[in-house]
């Protein structure tokens, strides 16, 4: 449906198509019929233009064929209506119509130079013989001159209306490039969220029951000796109670990142507060301790306040090392060894390598390790030697020991 300011316009144009008309007919003998059909179907294939272009083409045609054939006085309202119509179809209309009006122009100027050497006096009012003697006069070049002078001037409109037409296209086709890397956009920020969430889902719940599974395994070999099940008992009861807390603290830990909409870093809990200045990991090698393993612990150098980012990811690969270690390594000691550098913070996790060493270097888990370190600028790498397997992460810090 038109806008009022599109019907404003079409209007607009088929008034001035009459008031041209009208100007021409003044001075002379009242308006005939033939003179006021003219105007009239000028002025409407002008105000139809812009929303009916081949059907506004085709009035054209018929008002000149109606002037040409004598049965109007003037010519101006015709030339006016023409540029309306080639501007509007070359604008608005499909490619036949795009197509037709601009072929209208020149086979409109020959038909009428040839109308007027065959039927001079058949001419509405001489107009159209001294328009072209008027343009063979200022062109300077006879009526080949004076010939191509009104195909331009009668294209002019169609080629303006074509470049606006080309235009138009451009716009609406960055447009609508510029929604589609909105929705790229959208959709990859919907993937790496899911991401994220997959990739601490893995961490929590892969940690706990790795520290579980190495629980209940020690628990079963205490309770194994039936000559003594007195002694047992107690330590299968604390166990199960470890088992109890890190399964509580397990699902907490998941139910608060499911929670999470926003890919604003970890659970900060977790990780500890932003802006301490030391890693709180704490509990992680306590848990792998109350699992029955021997861990050591190592810090060099002087720990700096780490931002959310930061401290989440340090501790969330610190969580991936010693899950990897409770899996797949073998009986021995655990070495957990923090560097903290003027410009980087060194994460070192070693521990007794099992035959199984080789699922810990390509499994998911050193995999989300990587994709976590990548955005923050850190890397991983694994090295095994000596029954030993060495996981070593790299986080870079900037001056003030922050992202």
């Amino acid at each position: 449906m038109r806008s009022w300011r599109g019907r404003v316009v079409d209007v607009a144009l088929a008034g001035v198509v009459l008031l041209v008309g009208v100007c021409s007919l003044r001075g002379g003998a009242g308006p005939g019929a033939a003179d006021i059909a003219v105007l009239v179907l000028a002025a409407t294939a002008a105000g139809i233009a812009r929303h009916r272009p081949a059907l506004a083409v085709a009035l054209a045609w018929l008002v000149g064929a109606v002037q040409l054939a004598g049965s109007g006085r003037t010519v101006g309202e015709l030339v006016v209506a023409c540029a309306v119509v080639a501007f509007a179809a070359a604008r608005h209309g499909g490619r036949p119509t795009v197509l037709l009006a601009g072929v209208s122009a020149p086979l409109g100027v020959l038909v009428a130079l040839g109308w007027a050497v065959l039927y001079p006096g058949r001419l509405p009012g001489g107009g159209v013989a001294t328009w072209l003697t008027a343009l063979t006069r200022l062109t300077g070049a006879g009526i080949a001159g004076a010939t191509v002078a009104a195909v331009a001037v009668l294209l002019a409109p169609w080629v303006l209306g074509l470049l606006l037409r080309q235009e138009a296209r451009y716009r609406q086709a960055e447009a609508a490039h510029q929604v589609e890397q909105v929705r790229i956009a959208a959709l990859a920020e919907s993937q790496a969220e899911r991401s994220r969430l997959t990739r601490e889902v893995h961490d929590v719940v892969g940690h706990s029951l790795a520290v579980i599974i190495a629980q209940a395994d020690a628990a079963r070999l205490a309770s194994a000796d039936p000559r003594d099940p007195a002694a047992s008992a107690p330590l299968v009861r604390d166990v199960l109670e470890r088992i109890a807390v890190v399964g509580r603290s397990s699902l907490a830990e998941v139910r608060d990142v499911l929670s999470r909409t926003a890919a604003d870093g970890p659970v900060a809990a977790a990780a500890g507060d932003p802006g301490t200045a030391e890693l709180d990991t704490a509990r992680l090698v306590d848990g792998v301790r109350a699992a029955g393993n021997v861990v050591t612990e190592s810090v060099t150098g002087a720990a700096v306040p780490l931002d959310v980012a930061h401290a989440a990811a340090a501790y969330r690969v610190l969580q991936e090392f010693l899950t990897n270690a409770l899996k797949h390594g073998g009986q021995g000691e655990i070495e957990v060894d923090q560097v903290w550098a003027a410009d980087a913070l060194t994460l070192r996790v070693t521990n007794p390598a099992a035959a199984t060493v080789a699922g810990a270097a390509t499994g998911t888990g050193l995999a989300g390790v990587t994709s976590r370190l990548d955005p923050l600028g850190g890397s991983v790498r694994t090295t095994h030697a000596r029954g030993r397997f060495v996981a070593v992460a790299r986080l870079p810090l900037s001056a003030d020991g922050t992202s």
